[in-house]
This record gives structure tokens, sequence and C-alpha cells, in this order.
């Protein structure tokens, strides 16, 4: 199969990238198996006598003079210790180094360019072609290849082993993968480890996306282990940013086959033991839904009940609606009036308003005994009536104003159902699904978290105004993907995902869809989409590829075109419904700034924190066009600039430990910005804590020293010495 494949089916993205780097060293950083070696290989031979290899005693002792080619390629491993300074003494002028290796070369980014071993994952297109590829011409069924992706998380060698090994049809490639991959991973990966690393790691596959600060306390007893995290943080790239803060989480293949190790070899006890220490920790550090998932993990229900009990608002405010029903399904008492919230809140959400409105109303009238409990059972209501009283929402903004500032700060969140319109304690897909049922059964108006927008010729282009209008929801920040509304859906999620056999005939949607008027004509088409082609080329793709975008959004020829011709330029359809989400998140944006202006605090923060949970991630993952870079680029610098602003926000209203968040959320993606150090040192000094103030400062000072040779400006020495004092 390796001849008929040749290169790998990421090669071509993936050496693009290569060939953008401006830094003198780059970094092919990969998973064991990822394609990275063939990927090497491929690029040397492309680049012909303007590459060469070099030895791995070359990379550190000096022995041998270096080739003069362009570019150098070196495979590099973990027990080699790299200096740029011997490195670049050895560089000539305008001369690349290629590392090729499973871990992180450990030079600083000042001097590197490194393609993560994320980024080495296929896409779903990718893996398409890779069936295709092997399948001797047959058919491929999308829902096979959703399955096997999903199965393998695009890892190559993963993949090639099921095309490989797995025996009967296409379709029950997905069902075998588990044994086959197991195998691999004990093999290749697990057995490779040393036994701390993989106690370490074990442990973390428990549960996915906690802090360093979590598991450190959890390990509290075994300093090495924070050693060993580190280890593993270098082997693995485990630190997807910017999810949450220095927040981890394991690949899909590699937790399975973790957990597939400790039940083999873990007591339950010990499992149960690891879980309840780990719930504990979460607890303290505010995470309930952490803490949930760790208690769930190990079916200790009666703990979990009485945690869901004791945080019942930050539950209901922040954890996931999935596992908040897996508590109250298993409760064994739900008598207490804050569970009872919980469920009659799920009713809502499972449709049984009947029921859910005369629980709540209960809960409602138990002012005396339970003001808290009875305010927020009034914003239920409210949520569910159109028209709710103004004695309802006074009831709960009295409420509010008595309670502490935590409790203040989740009611605000709460209070976000009657004036918003959306529930943050449900994720955007299962509320857009709750938005469009309640409006269904009861007519309810509540608003789904995207918004209208601006307008292209004369109609909403991304708009939600009336669920019943054929639309589309189209998700450009993060892993791009297109979904379609179909009658009566509220929810893109639970529509139908576009799937793009073409890869440019996305690349122009994607155009149009993140322009503000969505409109372009033909000259900036083709220099989107074919940068480099001649005319020739261009006369035999353009109108294919066009016909081919506007099939794959049109399910019949009943429907609307999406993709307009008119006077010369190209345009999505201004009579359907986009929801476009970098769009509104601009909206959004410019909206919090505008507010700030205007001195509307609490406003300001609400439509930045709006904006902020649209941001999944750059615009268009996976895409490194030169138009995509410069908007991708624009967006991220916006992104910095409101969350810096709503952290500036949160203080004025009086919110320190969300306006931390905020600023740990810009280091996440740009770790020298000296000012945003510098708020959170203010923070920690006004809460008391000289030993954070102190820990901040030595980060950023060793990070200003490891990446710019430079030490901290004056004010921020004279600052740091003031709150120490």
């Amino acid at each position: 199969m390796s001849s008929k494949l040749g290169l790998p089916p990421h090669g071509a993205r993936i050496l693009d990238r290569l060939r953008r780097f401006e830094q003198p060293v780059v970094q092919l950083w990969g998973w064991p198996g990822s394609g990275k070696a063939a990927i090497a290989r491929s690029f040397a031979k492309q680049q012909g006598a303007k590459a060469a290899w070099l030895g791995t005693a070359q990379l550190s002792s000096g022995e041998g003079e270096w080739p003069q080619a362009p570019w150098l390629l070196a495979e590099f491993a973990g027990q080699i210790s790299l200096d740029f300074g011997y490195l670049g003494a050895q560089l000539r002028q305008g001369q690349k180094l290629l590392l090729i290796g499973e871990e992180h070369c450990g030079l600083s980014r000042t001097h590197l360019g490194v393609i993560t071993p994320q980024e080495l994952l296929l896409t779903v297109a990718e893996v398409t072609m890779l069936l295709v590829a092997s399948g001797e011409g047959e058919p491929v069924d999308e829902g096979v290849v959703s399955q096997i992706h999903a199965a393998t998380d695009g890892w190559y060698a993963p993949l090639r082993r099921v095309l490989k090994k797995s025996a009967g049809p296409a379709s029950e490639m997905a069902d075998g993968a588990s044994e086959l991959l197991y195998d691999f991973f004990e093999r290749r990966l697990l057995a490779l480890l040393p036994d701390d690393e993989m106690e370490t790691l074990l442990e973390l596959s428990l549960i996915d996306s906690l802090s360093v600060e979590i598991w450190s306390q959890v390990w509290s007893d075994a300093p090495g282990r924070v050693a060993s995290w580190e280890a593993l943080r270098q082997r693995w790239n485990l630190f997807i940013e910017p999810v949450r803060p220095a927040s981890a989480r394991l690949p899909r293949l590699l937790a399975q086959a973790c957990r597939r190790r400790l039940e083999q070899g873990w007591p339950a006890s010990r499992v149960a033991e690891k879980c309840r220490q780990l719930a504990l920790v979460c607890y303290g550090q505010d995470r309930p839904e952490a803490a949930l998932t760790a208690l769930l993990l190990v079916g200790d229900y009666e703990r979990a009940s009485e945690l869901a009990q004791l945080s019942w608002l930050a539950v209901w405010s922040s954890v996931r609606v999935s596992v908040v029903r897996q508590v109250v399904e298993h409760a064994s008492s739900t008598s207490n009036p804050a569970f009872a919230f919980l469920r009659w809140s799920l009713a809502a959400i499972d449709g049984e308003l009947g029921t859910a409105r005369a629980g709540l109303e209960g809960l409602a009238a138990r002012q005396r005994s339970h003001p808290l409990i009875a305010a927020v059972a009034a914003l239920a209501l409210a949520a569910l009536d159109p028209t709710p009283a103004a004695a309802t929402a006074r009831m709960a903004r009295q409420e509010l104003n008595r309670r502490g500032e935590k409790q203040r700060g989740e009611l605000r969140t709460l209070l976000q159902w009657v004036e918003f319109g959306h529930l943050n304690a449900v994720d955007a897909t299962e509320m857009h699904s709750l938005a469009g049922r309640l409006a269904e059964q009861r007519r309810c108006q509540l608003r789904p978290t995207l918004t209208p927008g601006g307008a292209t010729g004369g109609a909403p282009r991304n708009a939600v105004t009336d669920s019943s209008r054929n639309g589309f929801e189209v998700q450009l920040l993060g892993v791009p993907r297109v979904v379609k509304l179909t009658e009566g859906e509220a929810s893109a999620l639970g529509g139908e995902e576009i799937q793009w056999s073409l890869r440019r005939s996305f690349l122009i949607f994607a155009f149009l869809a993140s322009a503000q008027d969505g409109r372009a004509n033909r000259e900036a088409i083709v220099e989107a989409a074919w940068p480099a082609a001649d005319e020739r080329r261009l006369e035999r793709n353009f109108h294919p590829t066009l016909s081919h975008l506007r099939r794959a959004l049109r399910s019949s020829p009943k429907e609307p075109s999406c993709l307009e011709f008119i006077n010369g330029v190209y345009q999505l359809n201004p009579r359907i419904d986009w929801r476009i989400d970098c769009l509104e998140f601009s909206r959004l944006a410019q909206e919090g700034r505008r507010q700030a202006e205007a001195g509307h605090d609490e406003e300001a923060v609400i439509a930045y924190e709006s904006a902020w949970r649209l941001y999944r991630g750059p615009l268009l993952e996976g895409f490194y066009e030169s138009w995509v870079e410069e908007r991708r680029e624009a967006l991220s610098a916006l992104h910095l600039d409101s969350l810096r602003r709503l952290g500036e926000l949160q203080l004025v209203v009086g919110n320190a430990e969300r306006a931390t968040d905020c600023f740990r959320a810009v280091l996440t993606i740009d770790p020298l910005q000296e000012g945003v150090h510098l708020s959170i040192m203010r923070i920690y000094g006004e809460q008391g804590r000289r030993d954070l103030v102190r820990k901040q400062y030595d980060r950023l000072t060793q990070m200003l020293r490891d990446e710019l040779l430079v030490e901290p400006m004056d004010e921020t020495n004279s600052e740091y010495h003031r709150l120490m004092s």
C-alpha cells in the first residue's frame, strides 16, 4: 500500500507549511507513526541538490564540515542537546535547518519554527484520500470516514494499520480498530516509556483537560510526578491551547490505550482512591465539572450527589448538561431543594415544560426558607416565559445584591437567561437544540447564542431570525465546519454537516464567508484559490469548482442557489440565513469596545464574554494560504485585545477571579505581554498572596531572559517591590 500511496495525504499541506517558515531552524515534531519521516524524505527529494542530510553527531559535536545546500535535514533525538549559538555559527546566510523528531528540540521560539504533533493529524478530507487510495476504486461512504476518523484521531500510522489489517468491508473497519490500535500503542509507544512517566501518563488518562495546578496538588506526595509531567509534555505536546490556561488533553487514542492498561494493571480500589482525591482537589479549585466527572468515572454517585447539592449553582452555571443528567439520574434522594432545581431544569431541557414549570413555581415560592434557590428558579421560569413579570426580575436582582462576590458572578450568568436568551450551563450544541424545542412547543423567544449581525444586499447575512427558514451555521474559528439547518431546526449541530470532497471549493466558500460583506470579484477569488495558476488552468477549473461549491451546499434543485453572480461580483445568497462565527465574534468584540467607551461596563463585559465563548481557536485551522493567515492574524489580535480589555473591565466591576482567568488566557497565547503579567501580580498583591506575586514575577523574568535576552521594565520592577513590601 505504501508504494501506491506515495506521499501521505497530509504531506502536501505540511510541505506547504515548511516552505513558509522564516526562522533559521524548523522542527517537524510528530508522534511516532505520524508520517513525518515520509514527509521529510519527500521534501528532500523535491529540493534535490538544494537539500542535504546531516549526521546526528554533526548537530552537537561539530564533526565534519556542514554542506552548503540551502536546506539541511537532520533527525533529532531527545538525548541530543542543542544550542542555537552553535547552530547559528554553523548555518550560512539564508541556510535553514529542518529537524525531524518525536520530542521538542528545546530551542527558543525566536529561532525555531515548529510543526506540532496536532498539525500532523489527518483531516476528514485527508482520511477520505487515504481510503480512496487504498480501496481499489471502491466508493467511500462518508459515514465510514467519520467513524474511522473518530476512532483514530486522524493518526496516520494507526489509520494505515486499520486499513491494512482490517478484514471485511470498509463499514466494519471502525468496529475492528480498537484491538489493532491498542497493539500499535502497546508495541510502539507505551512499552518504551520509563516507569515514572508511565505511571504519570496512566493517572493523566483518568480525566482530560485539567490544569497543572490541580495535578500538582494531587501529586503533592510524589514530587517526581511533576517532573514526569514535564517530560510527557515535551514528548506529546499535551497542552492544547487556548482551551483553558495550562490545561492538558491526551490524544484520544493514547487515552484509550492508557485506560485499557489501567483496567489490566490497577485494582479498582486504587482507581477509586485516585479519582476521589482528584475530585476533592477539583472541588477546592472551583472546577465542579471535573470533580463530578472523576466521581462518575468510578460510579461514586453518592459523593457526586452530595457535591451537586453543595455547589448546585456552580454546577448548573458551568457543568455540561450530560454530566448533570448522570448525577440526577443516579441520585438516591432528590428531596433537597437545590437538587430539585437541577431536576426541574433538566425537565425543561427535555421539553417536559408542564412538569418543569410546576416544579420551578414551587421552588420560586420558597422565598423565606431558600431565597437564593427561589430567585434562580424565578429566573428559570422567566426563561420559559416570553413575558416575565417585572416582579420576577426585581426579586432576582434583589437577591443578587444580597449575595457574596462569587455567587453574584454566578447569578449574573443566570440573569443572562432572561436578558440574552442563552443558558451558560448548556454548551452551544444543546442551547440551540433547547431553543428550537421551546420555540416550537411554547413559542418561547429564546434567542440562540449567535445573534443578528450585519447585512448584505439589504438582508441579514449572519442572522438567526425565523427558525423555520433554511440556513447554514458556518464555524470557521478553530477546526472549520459548515452545517445545514433544515426546517424548524435552531441548532446547527443538529443539522447536516456539509462534506467537502474538493478542498478548493471550500476554500472559496470560506474566503467569501469570512469577508465582512461576503462578496468578491473573479480576480480576488483567483488570487485566494489559485495564486500561482496560469490562465489555461484557470479556464479549466474556475467554473467547475464554483459549480461544485453550489452542489455541496444545495440538496435539491428546488432550493435557492447559495452562490450568486451579480454585476461581476460573486456573493453568498443574502436571502439565506448565514450564521458565521468569525463575523459574529468581530461584531461582539466591537460591541464590547463601544459599550466600554460609553461607560457601560457590565454591558461591555457581557459582549466580550460572548465573543470569548465564540473564539474556538485561530481562523481556519489547517489552512495556510496567505489570505487565511492575514485574516487569522487580524482576528487573533482582536481576540487578544478583547481578552485584555475584558480582564480590565472585570476588575472595574469587582470580579478579580474572572479578571485573572482573562489575563491568564492572554498569556497562554502570548506569554511575553509584560503588562498582563503585571496586572496578575497586582491582583495577587491585593489578595495578600505575595508568594504568587513572586512566582509570577519569576516566571516573567525567566521568559524575558530566555526569549528576548532582556530584563523586566523599570516600572515592572518598581511595582513588584511595592507589592512585596
